[in-house]
């Protein structure tokens, strides 16, 4: 019967690794994503010195901290100490497990300084508890009661330790399942009205600790188990226990040594056998690849899949075995089953596939529903079934369980008389009449068992005193044992001849905690989630304020903020700040009001700085630049004084003077070796980069190895030769746009906003930061081009109103040298970058240059004559090609025409869009990859796309245009905004936002980045730990524990590299923190915690702090390897002003 609940009920996987948590809203069921964005949370939960972490966040320590970081807890419930199977997984779990009070299972923990010891129901309770937040979190109302899932093996009291864990975290358990029969509900509603007949469906659920196979009827909406079998020892984890056994083994034979002791050691092979065992469904190998495993030695290994299965096989036959016994139990022959489904991450495994397949000769498996999603969804529309939900889908859906085990009692001789035998469809009533066995009897005492055999599960012992003397035989006790939907064991016994009764339950003789046990861990409970509040709320209140202090403080100091300040106000600024940060340095242990307080004060003495003057949005392109500001209600996109709104990238030097924009380019042909183009694709780099060789190759201008290995571009000037850096150059361009803008506007404009290629890098971006510096901008926010058309796009949504509806956006960004590709959920006003693809050399020069490589050869099989050599001539061709590749955007055949090009010889020449698009179609299938990329990080499936915006002059290729409209299956690429100026506009739309001058339509926009590249630090072996991906929404911070790698080590070396590379090598070198003047102790005992903070501007933090002996360093890798000093960026203003 469905009951009323005020509040919403939720399903919840409650699985051995992994935990997840749905509700049914809108007609469908909700997969509810956590704080990571993640559907299914790690079932881990550690304790450090400090706090308490749960899921994905205690996961990630567990190689750090693995004795006080326990996972598979579910394994342990409704146990015993004792019990083979737990004094099994004891000897593999890195956390200590003693013996309790009544021979419990009891973790020991350390937390806070302090030993503890925890029930495995106190563990699963956090769990549970973070499950309830997360769907609070979602819905935006407080959870109420929740449909919890169990194996379908679990016996009353270890489905009695789930409800106790659910009292403990507040949460009210409305119904137990098994999970086969809530897979078998989610296939069922999946597939409900296909089956027009009676269809028996076997559901094989292989999870991470559990093996639980059911066999069902369904038709017309009911849900009938016919039998049920499970193996609580038989899963992913012990997969992955018998390869760790392996690897063990291995790793003893190679070295002689033990690592079974070792409990970091262990957890961080037990890591990469989960890994690969993963990889070998996929693969027939799998490498395992550990540095300093144990006592600094470095681990490698390979495991073949057949070499896997062979570890496993025993195992796998098991558990066919379930399945044979669930069709004998059911009593039906396995060629009458309709479909096998597949449920838990475990059934992946190709093997156990096979041996499905062909033990029902050769039936397709059913693979309809997520093997990870099932039991979490089936357990959510049961939810909303007893909840009274009134969708015709689910309430017209009814399921009729089984009981999975023998229920019964001990008569004379140690027998088992069997009451309800296993798999009896429940609700279920039955009773039975005994008599005395003795003369003159005066108690009735039966003792109950759960199982197939006398020696299974007690239960309990239930006496019927009060009995009339008679002789044995003559009285008449009736015992009824009654299961309820619910699934737990009632009984009662009477004397009828008396009126004699007496009831028990065995939900009330709680075989694992006692009432009071559960009543003093629900206040522990609390006082948990009290502390995880206060941390909370105590980090929150730290991070804004110490964020808000350097960013201000960098500003200040790097001259970014105001440069027009007096310099007694940016001194005092500076003080006030670096108080501030003394402060909360001096002050860690400082309540949450006094942080929110100081950072009030701070607040209101930068309140004095508010930006003043125009703002503009500059793209800062590699082959034209372009400008907007916000006037009158609206962006403008500034126009040159010769009326052109489009500025070549283009600088060139002549014996008299600087020429910038059209004017170099109009030149380049007669001087190609002084007219200096593309300097951005320079910017950050080395002379030694790989890209930077590559593009060296095509220019015609001269670049040379300069100081630190920079890139300086030679130029001849006034007659005397100049090294120049790309900076320089760069800023030239950015120098002549801010005198653009201020002849426009009528003032002096100090403030912009930067789009730049997404590929680009933290150097280069701050190299790029670096170039506006000195033509005299202050660079507000560096943004990628494609998240800023997207932003022109999403205002031009927003403000006629037609975004009120989440669009996904994919911006297709195909300009002079760089393809962007960003997928974005715009929605009333929010844009949201899912993922952010950039390729450098992938761009209308690229696809010029392979024009260009046509006609020069076509000119010398022509006249024999090779003019490779002559960049005048190759310059005016280029020039030719560009033109001709325009003319191919509109006409099917363009005409080349060169007078004098090379030796007095006329060329003369036509090509096809034909054979331009046969020239380039290894570079546009190079563009479409990059799109199958972004939306795979994005984790967006094309088909959900709404609109593909396309921007960059290159996007009017018709070909280009052509394959991305077949891509997205016919959808029309969205033309609604100008290809050339959206870069521009959208900057212009963030600037005047972040300057307080747009209408409400721009400030109430909000743009939620993304990290463009993956940042973390080099371990030993020059392995890179990845601390903040890439692709994550900013601003974020991420922390995560280290430890020494040496007895008495001194000082611990930070590297921070950018980059997707596991090798620390082929990324990018940031920068270097060292924290000293750590205490001696033994290796690995120092927890030393590293914080990588990026805030919503992308200014990234770093910090290292040992807690026990209160030491913390922090370096700011705004500044960057190769970004020049205040000195060197005023000695160029000053050069380039004379």
């Amino acid at each position: 019967m469905a009951q009323m609940f005020d509040e919403p009920v939720v399903g919840i996987d409650l699985g051995t690794t992994h935990s997840s948590v749905g509700v049914w809203r809108n007609g469908h069921v909700e997969i509810i994503p956590n704080d990571q964005g993640n559907k299914r949370m790690p079932s881990y939960v550690a304790f450090t010195d400090t706090r308490r972490l749960i899921g994905d966040a205690a996961k990630n320590q567990a190689a750090m901290n693995p004795t006080n970081t326990v996972f598979g807890a579910k394994l342990l419930v409704g146990k015993r100490f004792s019990d083979q199977s737990v004094l099994t997984d004891a000897v593999l779990w890195p956390f200590k497990i003693v013996a309790g009070p009544r021979d419990r299972p009891t973790i020991v923990i350390n937390y806070k300084g302090e030993e503890k010891r925890l029930f495995p129901e106190e563990i699963l309770s956090m769990i549970l508890a973070r499950m309830m937040e997360t769907a609070e979190a979602h819905l935006g109302a407080t959870v109420e009661g929740a449909v919890v899932t169990v194996p379908a093996c679990f016996n009353h009291f270890q489905r009695q330790a789930i409800k106790d864990a659910g009292q403990i975290a507040g949460l009210k358990t409305v119904r137990i399942i098994s999970e086969p029969t809530s897979a078998a509900i989610a296939y069922g509603l999946d597939k409900k009205g296909s089956f027009a007949d009676e269809r028996h469906v076997l559901v094989f659920n292989l999870g991470g600790g559990t093996s639980d196979v059911s066999l069902l009827s369904i038709m017309s909406g009911i849900l009938a188990v016919k039998a049920t079998a499970g193996n609580a020892h038989i899963g992913g984890e012990v997969f992955d226990n018998r390869m760790l056994r392996h690897f063990i083994q291995e790793f003893k034979r190679k070295h002689n040594k033990d690592i079974s002791g070792n409990p970091r050691a262990l957890r961080r092979l037990k890591t990469a056998c989960e890994s690969a065992k993963r990889t070998l469904s996929s693969s027939t190998s799998a490498s395992i690849d550990i540095d300093s495993l144990h006592e600094e030695i470095d681990f490698q290994s390979v495991i073949t899949r057949s070499r896997f299965e062979e570890l496993n096989m025993d195992l796998f036959g098991k558990c066919m075995e379930l399945v044979e016994k669930c069709l004998r139990d059911a009593k039906i022959d396995r060629s009458v089953v309709d479909d096998v489904v597949l449920v838990g991450g475990s059934t992946r495994i190709p093997m156990v596939q096979q041996l499905l397949r062909e033990f029902f000769d050769g039936k397709e498996l059913c693979k309809s529903i997520n093997p990870d999603e099932a039991m979490v969804y089936g357990a959510a529309v049961q939810a909303a079934i007893l909840s009274g939900e009134c969708n015709e889908n689910v309430q017209d859906m009814l399921l009729l369980d089984v009981t999975p085990f023998s229920l019964g009692l001990d008569t004379a001789g140690g027998v088992m008389t069997v009451m309800i035998p296993k798999n009896t469809p429940i609700p279920i009533c039955k009773e039975q009449v005994f008599s005395t066995s003795s003369d003159n009897q005066e108690s009735f005492v039966i003792s109950i068992y759960e199982g197939e055999r006398r020696s299974n599960n007690f239960l309990g012992r239930f006496e019927l005193s009060g009995i009339p003397q008679a002789p044995k035989g003559i009285p008449q006790i009736t015992v009824r044992f009654s299961v309820y939907a619910d699934g737990f064991l009632y009984v009662s016994m009477e004397d009828k001849t008396i009126s004699n009764k007496a009831t028990f339950s065995v939900v009330d003789q709680r075989g694992t905690l006692s009432r009071e046990d559960v009543e003093r861990m629900v206040r522990n409970a609390e006082r948990y989630r009290v502390d995880d509040d206060e941390y909370k709320r105590k980090v929150v209140a730290r991070n804004a304020l110490e964020t808000y202090a350097y960013r201000m403080k960098s500003a200040i100091e790097d001259n970014m903020y105001h440069p027009e300040l007096p310099p007694t106000v940016r001194r005092t600024s500076v003080n006030a700040i670096c108080r501030a940060i003394e402060w909360l340095e001096m002050n860690q242990l400082t309540e949450v009001d006094e942080i929110e307080q100081k950072m009030k004060e701070l607040e209101r003495i930068i309140e004095t700085m508010r930006v003043m003057g125009p703002v503009v949005g500059v793209d800062f392109g590699t082959s034209y630049s372009s400008v907007g500001v916000w006037h009158n209600d609206h962006v403008e996109i500034i126009a040159d004084e010769q009326g052109e709104r489009r500025i070549p990238s283009y600088v060139a030097f002549t014996g008299t003077r600087c020429l910038v924009g059209d004017a170099a380019k109009r030149q380049g042909t007669i001087n190609p070796i002084i007219t200096v183009f593309g300097p951005e694709l320079l910017l950050g780099r080395r002379f030694s980069h790989t890209s930077a060789q590559s593009q060296r190759k095509l220019w015609p201008f001269k670049v040379v190895t300069g100081p630190s290995g920079r890139q300086l571009i030679a130029v001849n000037y006034k007659g005397e030769e100049k090294h120049l850096h790309p900076e320089e150059i760069s800023s030239m361009i950015l120098a002549g746009i801010r005198d653009i803008a201020g002849a426009h506007t009528g003032s002096t404009v100090n403030n912009t906003v930067i789009a730049v290629p997404a590929s680009f890098d933290r150097s280069q971006r701050i190299a790029a930061r670096d170039a506006a510096r000195i033509a005299g901008f202050n660079v507000m926010r560096i943004i990628n081009g494609s998240v800023a058309a997207a932003i022109a796009y999403g205002y031009s949504l927003h403000r006629k109103g037609t975004d009120l509806g989440p669009n996904n956006v994919l911006v297709f960004d195909l300009g002079g040298n760089t393809l962007d590709v960003s997928v974005l959920t715009i929605e009333e006003g929010v844009v949201e970058v899912k993922a952010t693809k950039g390729e450098n050399h992938l761009g209308g020069d690229d696809i010029d240059n392979r024009m260009v490589d046509h006609f020069v050869r076509e000119f010398e099989s022509k006249h024999n004559k090779n003019i490779r050599g002559n960049i005048k001539a190759l310059r005016r061709l280029r020039n030719a090609c560009e033109s001709a590749k325009r003319t191919l955007s509109l006409a099917s055949r363009a005409t080349v025409l060169i007078d004098f090009l090379y030796e007095g010889v006329d060329f003369f020449s036509t090509i096809t869009r034909a054979k331009f698009e046969e020239l380039n179609m290894e570079l546009f299938m190079k563009c479409m990859d990059v799109v199958e990329k972004c939306l795979n990080d994005a984790e967006v499936n094309k088909s959900s796309i709404d609109d593909v915006v396309l921007v960059g002059g290159s996007s009017r290729i018709p070909r280009m245009q052509q394959l991305l409209q077949e891509y997205f299956d016919g959808k029309e690429p969205c033309r609604s905004i100008n290809p050339d100026e959206a870069v521009a506009y959208g900057a212009a739309v963030l600037a005047a936002q972040l300057a307080g001058e747009a209408d409400e339509k721009v400030q109430d926009m909000l743009l939620l980045d993304v990290t463009p590249l993956s940042l973390g630090l080099e371990n030993p072996g020059g392995i890179m730990t990845v601390m903040i991906p890439r692709n994550t929404t900013i601003p974020t911070k991420k922390e995560q524990v280290f430890s020494t790698h040496y007895d008495n080590q001194e000082s611990f070396s930070v590297k921070v590299y950018e980059g997707e590379s596991v090798r620390t090598r082929d990324n990018d070198f940031l920068g270097e923190l060292v924290l000293s003047g750590i205490p001696p102790a033994p290796m690995g005992l120092p927890q030393i915690h590293i914080c990588f903070d990026i805030d919503a501007v992308g200014n990234l933090h770093v910090s290292a702090e040992l807690k026990s002996a209160k030491k913390r360093a922090k370096i700011n890798m705004n500044d960057g390897r190769g970004g020049f000093s205040d000195e060197e960026i005023q000695r160029m203003i000053r050069a380039w002003s004379a």
